[in-house]
């Protein structure tokens, strides 16, 4: 029930903020960039038709195309309605594709406002997911090697 009722908002934000769907026949049609979450989107586009009627297209894009697939389904008639924009560099190259969040329920709902992709008073990505990479070293033995003789590198300066 939660996997739904997070769906409906997303695709609620997006349909009432102006995004166009058929008269005749709603649907709605996501382009995913995560290919590990293919099933579970899959899974949660299946409850909300089947709770809404709504028809909703999940389509999985395979690592590192998913830029040049969303700029060519962009270009078609019926464009995805929800995307990723991988953050502020994907914004600025889909731009023209986003709608303001700023005033949507699911915005209401993010926790920490400064992680949302925003330019001026406009909100134009309410992340979901949030990646942080980094390197982990153990300290000890980093110092032995600076204090070897024949150390390929000088000891930076950030790790004394």
């Amino acid at each position: 029930m939660k996997r739904i009722l997070l769906l409906a908002a997303i695709l609620s934000a997006c349909i009432l903020t102006g995004c166009e769907t058929s008269r005749e026949k709603q649907s709605i049609y996501y382009l995913n960039f995560k290919p590990e979450v293919a099933t579970v989107w899959r899974e949660i586009a299946a409850d909300y038709e089947e709770e809404t009627g709504i028809e909703v297209k999940v389509l999985t894009v395979a690592n590192g195309n998913y830029e040049q697939r969303l700029k060519a389904e962009l270009a078609k008639k019926n464009a995805p309605v929800l995307f990723h924009i991988n953050g502020p560099i994907g914004y600025s190259n889909f731009k023209n594709f986003c709608l303001d969040l700023s005033d949507t329920e699911l915005y209401s709902w993010q926790l920490d406002k400064d992680i949302a992709v925003t330019v001026d008073d406009g909100v134009y990505g309410i992340p979901y997911v949030v990646e942080g990479y980094g390197i982990i070293y153990n300290d000890a033995i980093m110092k032995k090697y600076f204090e070897l003789p024949s150390k390929a590198v000088s000891f930076p300066a950030w790790m004394r």
